[in-house]
């Protein structure tokens, strides 16, 4: 079996980078924008689907018939400013039109989105100037190249969820999923041409299937923006960028970064004021109307193969809706969650569409100060709320309250929010 260059003792953070393009981007199109950055975590799990077939007077087996493989690939990045990688996975192919990450309303058509994954694996002792999975060489000015490729086509997001902690980053995690996925190396002498990989990995030269096909060489590809030790995250802390209204963003996005005054949170959580925008944000004393610890936000679309005969691979992995869409809010509590469940409902309702029910539908719409925007629309509704905590070994007592709505999970990044150093956009553009 042939072997890689690579005179590395172990893979860790540094020598790994991840590339996110439309579906059948070609090699030499790769740019700064398809870089994922900020990315913590990748994993990568394969399934090869097995149907065994027995018969009458055997008892061996008379065929273990393999299905299609189910190619999954798991994701985790800080939330920085840079595209997230919900975004940069269903932007969509350029004679389609691209998806803007301000669009609003997108949903569905996120869903039908394709992309390729590209994971890069460099050699260690390189440097630290490492371009994107794909391109040119992990060194600079050298012809020292990424030494090892896997490579996903036609990947489809499955399940994306973001997070807000009081003690962390914010974080945005994402699953795809697809039927293909290809180890590529450079053991082999570039100049060969032809096919003259070993069990089924190829050789360096095709590694991005550039158009030059085995003639082009390993750096052929059109190198990415590179890591050369002075990234750091898009949404700034200080300084300019185009001009004084994205001053301060915060950096990687924390608990500070959280924007109560442009948010809206259910006004069955206790201390929320309202249902307009700044609901849970005491505008007079310029502190929030709630102690708030988490707020996270999850979808899994439920994809499911569509097949024809006279074809193995599916045609389409469609999202399988309606699509449920869960939120969980968790604050401190000084009183209680106060939510009633009453047999006939709560009185409040009575003469409103949620009449003889306990829970009305409301607004859940998260803002940050880098431009990131988690808007659940306006039918969540309460699913169900807990009360803990506060025990006799320490601790605060909290209310953790579950919300549920079908379909709404529109996920924008704004590149400004103010449209003065004063005076934030209106609630419906961001």
């Amino acid at each position: 079996m042939a072997t890689t260059n690579l005179s590395n003792d172990r893979i860790f953070y540094a020598t790994q980078a991840v590339a996110i393009a439309p579906f059948k981007q070609t090699s030499t199109a790769y740019n700064k924008i398809h870089m994922a950055h900020g990315l913590q975590s990748i994993g990568i799990t394969t399934n090869f689907n097995l149907e065994q077939v027995f018969e009458l007077g055997q008892l061996e087996i008379y065929e273990n018939v393999e299905g299609i493989p189910d190619v999954e690939v798991t994701m985790e990045k800080v939330v920085d400013g840079y595209p997230l990688l919900f975004h940069m996975a269903t932007t969509g192919n350029p004679e389609d039109g691209f998806v803007a990450a301000t669009k609003q309303n997108c949903f569905l058509e996120r869903s039908k989105q394709r992309c390729d994954v590209r994971l890069g694996i460099y050699e260690e002792n390189k440097g630290n100037n490492v371009v994107a999975a794909g391109a040119s060489g992990a060194h600079t000015a050298t012809s020292a190249a990424q030494q090892t490729e896997v490579y996903f086509s036609g990947m489809y997001i499955n399940s994306v969820s973001y997070s807000m902690p009081v003690d962390g980053p914010m974080t945005e995690s994402v699953t795809l999923v697809g039927n293909n996925k290809q180890w590529l190396h450079s053991s082999l002498d570039e100049n060969v041409t032809g096919p003259q990989g070993e069990d089924g990995i190829l050789p360096f030269q095709q590694m991005a299937l550039a158009s030059g096909g085995a003639s082009q060489n390993a750096n052929g590809n059109q190198p990415t923006q590179r890591f050369n030790g002075d990234d750091s995250p898009l949404a700034r802390t200080s300084g300019t960028h185009l001009d004084d209204l994205v001053l301060a963003s915060g950096g990687v996005q924390r608990r500070e970064d959280v924007l109560l005054e442009i948010s809206t949170l259910p006004k069955s959580i206790r201390g929320v004021n309202g249902t307009s925008r700044g609901n849970a944000y005491n505008a007079s004393t310029k502190v929030p109307r709630v102690h708030l610890q988490s707020f996270s936000a999850s979808t899994d679309m439920g994809r499911e193969d569509v097949l024809e005969l006279g074809r193995k691979n599916p045609y389409a992995r469609t999202a399988n809706f309606p699509i449920e869409v869960t939120c969980d809010i968790e604050a401190i509590t000084a009183e209680g969650d106060f939510v009633n469940a009453l047999e006939e409902g709560d009185p409040a309702l009575c003469t409103t569409l949620n009449s003889g029910e306990n829970t009305p539908d409301e607004t859940i719409k998260l803002v940050t100060r880098g431009g990131t925007v988690v808007d659940l629309g306006g039918r969540n509704r309460l699913s169900s709320v807990s009360y803990g905590g506060g025990d006799a070994g320490g601790g605060n007592a909290t209310c953790t309250y579950s919300y549920t709505n079908f379909n709404s999970f529109e996920i924008r990044q704004q590149p400004q929010l103010k449209t003065d150093k004063e005076t934030f956009k209106a609630d419906n553009v961001i």
